[in-house]
Formats: structure tokens, C-alpha cells, sequence
């Protein structure tokens, strides 16, 4: 009982580790994170605002900490979108490399298939 097992070629070899690492895709994550880290920087420079407005109010820490809370929201948030942005381009990057290795393996060629 002698089995042949199926000749693996580096193509199909890299069109597994392609599907594989986009499967697994890290910009929608980024992305996510930043938008809700602009909705806190806008939150937090509201409320900064507010404070600041008040003229009759004696909690400046308060004030100095939605300041600070707001610029650290933003940082984070641009941060995040930078990252996001890099994972996209690397995505977008390795997708066309699936697309490549796709065509050249005839999986996505309808005409192959016929007799």
C-alpha cells in the first residue's frame, strides 16, 4: 500500500501563506481604534471647552486634565490611523501578490476548466 502523496508547488505553497495572512487582517482593528479615539478627543475637548467657558468655576485640574486627555486621545487616534494605514498598504500589497499567484495557478480561470 504504497500512497503518492500530492506534489506541493512553491505557488501553491505561497498562495496559502497569502490566504492565510489575509485572513487574519489587522487595518479594520486600527481603524476601529482610531475612530473611537476621535470620538473621545472631540468628547474631551467639549467638555474642555465647557469648562473653560465657565469663568465662575474653581476646578482648573479638572480643566487642565480634559486638556490633556484630549490631546492624548488625539495623539493615540492619529497614531492608530497611521497604523491602520500601513496595514492596509501591506494587505493591499500582499493581495495583489494573491491575485498573481492565483492567475498563475489557473484557479480563477473559468476557461482552464473545460475540456
Amino acid at each position: 500500500m504504497c500512497q503518492t502523496r500530492p506534489v506541493v508547488t512553491t505557488l501553491e505553497q505561497e498562495h496559502e501563506q497569502l490566504r492565510d495572512a489575509l485572513r487574519a487582517r489587522k487595518s479594520p482593528t486600527y481603524f476601529a481604534h482610531g475612530a473611537i479615539a476621535t470620538f473621545l478627543a472631540l468628547t474631551f475637548v467639549a467638555a474642555a471647552t465647557r469648562l473653560l467657558w465657565r469663568k465662575d468655576t474653581e476646578h482648573t485640574w479638572f480643566q487642565e486634565l480634559s486638556v490633556g486627555l484630549a490631546l492624548l486621545a488625539a495623539v493615540y487616534a492619529v497614531w492608530r490611523f497611521w497604523q491602520g494605514r500601513r496595514a492596509l498598504t501591506e494587505e493591499l500589497r500582499k493581495f495583489e501578490r494573491l491575485k498573481d499567484v492565483r492567475k498563475a495557478l489557473h484557479i480563477d480561470d473559468p476557461g482552464a476548466l473545460l475540456p
